[in-house]
This record gives C-alpha cells, structure tokens and sequence, in this order.
C-alpha cells in the first residue's frame, strides 16, 4: 500500500484529502500520486454555450493553476514523496483512467451541487476498478490512520478483497475488530478471517451480534460509535451489489456518518 492516489480540485473537501493522504503516507512511508484534475464544464442549449464553455473552461484552468502552486507548496513543506499529474476532463473518468497502479484512492463525499464535483460516480468508478478507496467527510482534518479500525465483515469475495488489501495499513492500526451481524451461514467465517490477519501479525478480536430488532448498516453504525472506531472497512460483492452498495440504502446510511472515515470496495 505503497501508492496513495490523492484527487486534488479546489473544492470544499481538498484540504480533507492532503490530510489523510498525508497520514496514510506517514504511516505507510508511502508515496502521493497527485491528479490535479481541470473538469470540462457540461452546457447545453443556446447560442452562448460554446462561449460560455470557454470562459469557464478558462476560469477553471486559472483556479487549477493557483491551486498547484498552493499544494506544492504545502507538500514541499511536509517533506513527503510525491508526484504530480495534470489532467483536464470528467473527473471519474481521471481517477478511473489514473487507478491502475494505486493501491489505494482519498477521496472525498459531499452533497453533490451544480457548482463542485459530484463524488458519488467518481467512487463509483474508482470502486469498479478494485481499489480501496478511502471515502472521508469534507470536513474530516484528522485521519487517524494508526488508529482503530473496525472491519465490517460478512464473509463476501468483497469483504475478503478488502481485508487483504488493507492488511499493510491494519498492521499499523492500535486495534482492530471484525464486526459481523447475523453470522451464520457466512462462506468464510469471521473466526478465519481473523486467523488470516493474525498470519500477518495482526492482533484481531471478533464481535459478532445477532440481527434482531436493527437492520445490519444501524448494529455497524452503533459498533463503530461505541467501540470508538477511528476509520471502518466495508466490502461488496460484485458491479451489481457494488451499484446498489454504493447507491443503495446500507451504504448512504453508512456514509451519512458525519465524521466516521470509511475504506470500500468490491
């Protein structure tokens, strides 16, 4: 988990992404990939919209330019390894064309606005290539990325996916848990995942917690709250769930958690 693939765009959730981004490289003595992405703006429909797409075009190359000047700077600073690419387009189809060789993607989730990028099809886009993707609050300025970390697990080839992927950052983690609701029945048990983390050094406990009178997104929601879990990890199965994961109710809830980091993928 060596390259760390960081969406930069001058938007309200930027400063979110270079902080964890700069944990995770810390933790990780791990390197920044820096997609500095100048999106085309969409216009349809009467005499000025060529006009109009050049101008915005053009006020958007201005703001993407300061911007670079404005993170370099800041990444100077830090004494962190990193490299820069420019690009210019739809912003999901960037990150999607940049993923192949990042083990991992920050990105950020906001209510989407007719103004700034809309996150959900960039994660999903990203999600589709088999990346863990760190999906973090606008807000969130403190990612703890040695901190504690809650494993969603329900057994799934998306679940099993994501723990192997984020063994190198669990190894970091001051504690770890595999949480499973309605356990029985699962292909792979969460006792054996467990075992396999502890091949790799990592200390596990496992709580398991029967279905009843919550849905499995609320008994996820309450354990990460009460354990006091500084990040989560959830997986999906396949492009269908992954669709209906990322859009669908499990997830949104889970994302409405307003300050709660959490890494997903299939």
């Amino acid at each position: 988990m060596k390259s760390i693939l960081l969406l930069l765009h001058d938007d309200d959730g930027q400063t979110a992404r270079i902080s964890a981004a700069l944990a995770l490289a810390r933790a990780l003595d791990g390197e920044l990939s820096c997609l500095d992405v100048v999106e085309v703006p969409h216009l349809v429909g009467d005499y000025y919209s060529e006009a109009g797409r050049a101008m915005l075009l053009g006020d958007e190359e201005r703001r993407e330019h300061f911007n670079k000047d404005r993170v370099t700077e800041q990444l100077d600073r830090e004494g962190v390894r990193y490299r820069w690419t420019d690009t210019q387009g739809d912003a999901d189809a960037c990150v999607a064309a940049a993923a192949d060789l990042a083990d991992i993607i920050v990105l950020t989730r906001e209510t989407p606005n007719p103004l700034g990028f809309n996150f959900r099809p960039i994660v999903l886009r990203a999600a589709l290539k088999g990346k863990p993707i760190l999906s973090l609050p606008e807000d969130a300025l403190d990612f703890r990325a040695t901190g504690r970390a809650l494993v969603a697990w329900d057994g799934s080839e998306g679940a099993t996916n994501m723990l192997r992927a984020c063994v190198p950052l669990l190894q970091k983690a001051s504690a770890v848990e595999l949480f499973t609701v309605d356990y029985r029945g699962y292909e792979i048990p969460a006792d054996e995942a467990a075992e396999y983390l502890s091949r790799h050094g990592i200390h596990v406990t496992v709580s398991k917690q029967k279905g009843g009178d919550h849905n499995s997104d609320e008994w996820l929601r309450i354990r990460c709250a009460t354990w006091r879990a500084d990040y989560c990890v959830m997986g999906a199965f396949g492009d269908s769930h992954l669709r209906h994961y990322l859009f669908g109710s499990t997830t949104r809830r889970m994302l409405a958690l307003g300050d709660l980091p959490i890494i997903l993928g299939r």
